[in-house]
Order: structure tokens, then sequence, then C-alpha cells
């Protein structure tokens, strides 16, 4: 019982850590705003319509193929997926410090990258 009530307080927390996100730009962190659409947290840029339009959306769209990489990038399977992607892997945070991977594309559009990832790799099919 205890397990399930810190596994909800971790859902909890970790649902709401995604709306005050900062990313790093390469000089300063800034806002990172997310929006959750069919179950995929994409950056509000992709969503100038009711529906989004960005790269990070595309991606969502279709498998990507995998790609020859190095193997320094073995161990993050949703990083890994990311480049697959076309996208770079960036490390959000939040203000409390936790630290969450998005992938961004050409256009500057995000998305999160284990929610890519695992669109395409669901858990009940791994070995």
């Amino acid at each position: 019982m205890k397990m399930l009530a810190m596994i909800s307080v971790w859902i909890l927390v970790a649902s709401a850590a995604w709306a005050d996100l900062k990313i790093y730009d390469g000089k300063v962190y800034k806002p990172l705003k997310v929006q959750e659409y069919q179950k995929l947290k994409l950056s509000v840029d992709c969503f100038k319509g009711k529906t989004p339009s960005c790269d990070a959306w595309k991606a969502a769209q279709k498998q990507a193929p995998r790609a020859n990489l190095p193997q320094a990038l073995a161990g993050n399977p949703a990083a890994r997926y990311c480049l697959d992607a076309g996208g770079e892997n960036r490390i959000a945070k939040s203000d409390k410090g936790a630290e969450f991977d998005y992938c961004m594309f050409k256009d500057g559009s995000m998305i999160e990258a284990w929610g890519l990832y695992l669109k395409f790799n669901p858990v009940s099919e791994r070995k």
C-alpha cells in the first residue's frame, strides 16, 4: 500500500513538473512552455492552430529509421531515437532540479523524448 501511495505521489509530481521547464540555449536558461496533445508533450510553438504543425509533431507521426550512430548513445534509448528522428536531444530542467529529455528539431519545435520513443517502442512490446 505504501508503494502504491509513493508511486501516485511521484506521478503527480512528475506530471506537474513539465509545466515550469527551462532549457539551455547555449548562453542562458530560457523558459520552455509545453502543451500535452494526444499523450505527447510538445513545445507550444507547435500550436499555431487547433492541432500541432511543426517538425516535432511530424516526427511523432511515423517511426524513424535507425541511423548508424556512435555507440556512446546506446545508454539512453530516447536520446538515440531522437537522433534517428532527425532531432537533437536537449535536457530541460524544472525549478526543483528535475531533468527531462526533449528532442529539438530544426524549426525549434520540441517534443518530450521519452514520449516520442515510447510511442513507437511500447513497454509491452520490449523484451
